[in-house]
């Protein structure tokens, strides 16, 4: 797989990956509040 842009890009690619589904989680909890009040206690100090 020559198609990487080195280790550099694959790592800056993880980490947008990373991010986006935790804007996601964090708009869906947004639009439609989940019960993790219990269970995530960062919702608390966000």
């Amino acid at each position: 797989m020559n198609g990487w842009r080195g280790k550099r890009g694959r790592w800056l690619w993880l980490a947008g990956v990373v991010l986006f589904i935790f804007l996601a989680l964090w708009a869906a909890d947004k639009l439609w509040p989940l019960p993790l009040n219990e269970v995530h206690p960062a919702r608390v100090v966000v």
